[in-house]
């Protein structure tokens, strides 16, 4: 993986991060403030308009995900692409009856802060996701420092 792929790499990651953790401050703020928002619909449509379009936004950036140059990378980049893409659509199709039950049996209040609660356990699992694999690439990057000096000293001792 070339360096700026790299750059590229960490920016939409932390980008992805940040538009997680911010659809779950949206969503939490959304339950805190429902009994408020109630009385205040458009605020509440302006809230859940916002929040439509930072999904669109992750989901679009889901799918420009920076390619890098190897070809193999580059099929399983696309296979990652496509299971990403499918486990989201699935999620839709199958959360939204079991967001209209909830919300039927439970409210819409005990909905949003399971909803949002959900959503803390994502950005938290996300976070430990990222974390984990900058610590790979980290052990990687060492791993290929120290076999280029060891080949630079075999080398420099075949010279003398």
């Amino acid at each position: 993986m070339s360096v700026s792929s790299r750059i590229k790499h960490f920016a939409s990651s932390r980008l992805l991060i940040g538009m997680l953790a911010t659809k779950t401050l949206l969503l939490s703020a959304i339950a805190a403030g429902l009994p408020y928002l109630k009385q205040h619909l458009p605020l509440l449509f302006a809230a859940a308009f916002l929040l439509s379009l930072l999904e669109g936004w992750e989901s679009a950036l889901l799918h420009a995900l920076p390619l890098s140059a190897g070809h193999a990378l580059e099929t399983e980049i696309a296979k990652a692409n496509s299971l990403l893409s499918f486990s989201s659509h699935t999620a839709t199709v199958v959360g939204l009856p079991i967001t209209f039950l909830a919300t039927v049996h439970w409210g819409a209040a005990s909905t949003l802060w399971s909803s949002a609660a959900l959503s803390w356990t994502t950005l938290v699992f996300a976070i430990a996701f990222v974390l984990l694999i900058q610590e790979k690439e980290n052990i990687y990057a060492k791993r290929a420092s120290r076999a280029s000096r060891f080949e630079i000293k075999q080398e420099d001792r075949r010279q003398f």
